[in-house]
C-alpha cells in the first residue's frame, strides 16, 4: 500500500505575473512528483497482484493569496491523476482512491448540519469545545439548536489542556506554519474556526469551569447535554447531581494524558456511580467488534468509535467507512453467537474478566495516540 501527498505549495506572487517557469515548477511539485512516485511502485503491485494507491491533495498554507486557487488545482491533478493511472495500471486487486481534504464555508455551517440531519434520517449530537467567553458558545448553541441538534456533548477532557509529544516533534521547525498543522487548523492571527466564524458580536461573561457551568449549558437551550470525558465514578456521581443528562467514558483517545486509566478499565465504576439514572457511553481504544462487546458488558449503554473510521476514510472513502463499520458489527456479532447472547441485554460481566493486559489494546511507542 502507498500513500501518496502531493506538496500542495503556492507560488509567492499572483497568479498573474507568473513566468512559465513558475507554472512549470508549481506542476512540478503539485503533480508529477507524485505520479513518478506512484509510477515506481505499480509494478511490484502488479507482480504481487495486491496493492492499494490512495492520493492525497494538499490544501496550501504559507500563501492565503493563493491558497484557494492552488487547492483547487491540487485537488483536480489530483483526482486526474489518480483517474489516469487506474485506467492504465489499475486491476480488480490493485485499487486507486483519491482523498482530497474539503474547504468548509463558514455561512454554510447551518445547512450543512440541516443536509446531515436530511441524510441520516434522523438528528445528530453536537460536540462542543468551549471557550472561556460565554457569548461565543452562546450563539454556537443557538446555531446547533436551530439546526436540530437534539443534544450536546461537552468535551471536559481538554481543559486541564494536554501533552502531545508527538505533535510537538511534528511541528518542530516550522511550528504551527507548516503545512501539516495548517491543513487542519489556521492559527493565523483573525482566523476563526468554521463553527464559530460569523457569529461576531459583544465579549461576555467568562464564568470558571465548575460544575455550575453544566445547568449554565442546560439552560442555554432544550439539547440534552452529555459530559465527555468523565474517568472515575466520584465525578460521574457528581455529573449527574448537577443535571447531566449522559455520561461519555472517555480520555481523548489516550491524547489528553496517555498514561491514565483507560476508558475501559474506567467504565465499570462510573457505572456503579451512575446506578441507571442516566446512560453511559464510552469511546477511546475501540478497535474491534469484541471491544464492542466488552465494552456492553461492562455496563455500557453504547460504543462511539474515532480513529477506525477515519482509517477507512482515508483509504477507500465512503465505501472505507461502511466496511470499518460492518467489520466492527461482524466480529460484534461473531462474538454474540459465541456466547449464546441473542440480544444485547444478554451481554453481561459473566462474559469479561480481567487480565493481565488492558483489554482494549493499542501500540502507543510513539508517545501518542495512534
Amino acid at each position: 500500500d502507498i500513500l501518496v501527498n502531493n506538496v500542495g505549495s503556492s507560488p509567492s506572487r499572483n497568479f498573474l505575473y507568473m513566468s512559465d517557469d513558475d507554472w512549470t515548477s508549481l506542476f512540478e511539485l503539485n503533480l508529477m512528483s507524485a505520479v513518478r512516485c506512484t509510477k515506481r511502485c505499480l509494478p511490484a503491485m502488479r507482480q504481487q497482484k495486491w496493492g492499494r494507491v490512495v492520493m492525497v491533495a494538499s490544501q496550501a498554507a504559507k500563501y492565503p493569496g493563493a491558497a484557494l486557487i492552488d487547492y483547487g488545482t491540487s485537488k483536480a491533478a489530483m483526482v486526474a491523476a489518480g483517474k489516469a493511472l487506474a485506467g492504465k495500471y489499475g486491476s480488480d486487486n490493485v485499487l486507486f482512491n483519491s482523498v482530497l481534504p474539503g474547504l468548509i464555508r463558514t455561512a454554510m455551517w447551518e445547512r450543512a448540519a440541516t443536509e446531515i440531519a436530511e441524510a441520516r434520517g434522523e438528528p445528530h449530537w453536537f460536540q462542543i469545545y468551549t471557550v472561556p467567553d460565554w457569548n461565543v458558545n452562546q450563539r454556537v448553541i443557538d446555531r446547533v439548536a436551530n439546526a436540530g441538534c437534539p443534544a450536546l456533548v461537552w468535551t471536559i477532557d481538554l481543559l486541564g489542556g494536554s501533552n502531545r509529544e508527538l505533535q510537538r516533534r511534528t511541528l518542530a521547525g516550522e511550528g504551527t506554519d507548516s503545512p501539516l498543522c495548517q491543513n487542519c487548523h489556521n492559527h493565523r492571527p483573525d482566523y476563526q474556526r468554521p463553527m464559530r466564524a460569523g457569529l461576531e458580536g459583544p465579549a461576555g461573561p467568562r464564568p470558571p469551569y465548575t460544575w455550575d457551568y453544566v445547568k449554565r449549558l442546560k439552560d442555554a437551550s432544550d439539547m440534552k447535554v452529555i459530559l465527555k470525558g468523565i474517568v472515575t465514578a466520584e465525578d460521574a456521581d457528581l455529573a449527574v447531581e448537577h443535571g447531566a443528562d449522559g455520561i461519555f467514558v472517555s480520555n481523548h483517545g489516550g491524547r489528553a494524558v496517555n498514561s491514565l486509566w483507560s476508558s475501559i478499565d474506567a467504565l465499570p465504576g462510573v457505572v456503579n456511580a451512575v446506578r441507571g439514572r442516566v446512560p453511559v457511553f464510552i469511546d477511546s481504544g475501540v478497535r474491534r467488534g469484541t471491544d464492542i462487546f466488552k465494552a456492553l458488558a461492562l455496563g455500557a449503554d453504547a460504543v462511539g468509535i474515532g480513529r477506525p473510521y477515519v482509517w477507512g476514510l482515508g483509504a477507500f472513502g465512503e465505501d472505507g467507512v461502511d466496511k470499518v463499520i460492518q467489520l466492527m458489527l461482524n466480529e460484534f456479532r461473531i462474538a454474540m453467537r459465541q456466547t449464546r447472547t441473542t440480544r444485547v441485554e444478554q451481554i453481561t460481566s459473566r462474559f469479561v474478566m480481567e487480565g493481565k493486559n488492558p483489554i482494549m489494546m493499542r501500540r502507543n511507542e510513539f508517545g501518542f495516540g495512534l
